[in-house]
């Protein structure tokens, strides 16, 4: 029994790998070119989501029972000057995933995470009923990840679960999202 996190580097996945760690077998995935940092018990691979033939081979080798899909372009700042490494990564590769899944007949749950910025602004609180009106070209890329995965439920009977959290906040977290930035300004005053 593999559980297999996608985007494992990354500030959500190396957290949740933290958790599963060491009570799991874990595989997560990172991309290719720069070598993973030292985890005892984690086995890395190198993939590139945006690539299908390379999605479907490890998931061929590995056979995962489930399947944590953190993997992604998650500044909405960068989307505005380019869109496109954010529809390449979050769309297309959520849309190899899955596809991989379906075609290999995999038995895996497979949580896709998305984002709350899928969502209508609203001064409101926000439920799972509130409108699907995305404001920047992240939230787009987001809410066609979020439907791909309802789509691949809906069509084609695979067990997917999407979850659309909120901001994250923590250690790790890249110095380009608002509250480490913030801390890391207050740090250098300090000193």
């Amino acid at each position: 029994m593999i559980t297999l996190v996608t985007g494992a580097r990354g500030f959500a996945g190396s957290h949740l790998v933290d958790r599963l760690l060491p009570r799991e077998r874990v595989a997560g995935w990172h991309r290719p070119g720069a070598p993973p940092p030292s985890r005892p018990g984690l086995d890395w691979h190198p993939v590139d989501v945006t690539d299908r033939a390379a999605v479907r081979a490890a998931l061929e080798t590995l056979r995962p029972s489930r399947i944590y899909h953190l993997a992604g372009a998650s500044r909405v700042d960068t989307s505005w000057s380019n869109a496109a490494p954010h529809l390449e990564i979050n769309v297309r590769g959520t849309h190899y995933l899955l596809e991989a899944v379906r075609e290999l007949h995999l038995s895996c749950r497979v949580l896709v995470v998305t984002s709350a910025l899928v969502y209508k602004p609203s001064e409101d609180p926000l439920t799972e009923d509130h409108p699907l009106v995305p404001v920047s070209p992240y939230g787009v890329t987001k809410l066609a990840e979020d439907q791909l995965a309802l789509r691949a439920a809906w069509e084609s009977g695979l067990d997917v679960v999407v979850a659309r959290p909120f901001n994250h906040v923590g250690p790790r977290q890249d110095i380009y999202f608002s509250v480490p930035s913030f801390a890391d300004r207050k740090s250098t005053r300090l000193n």
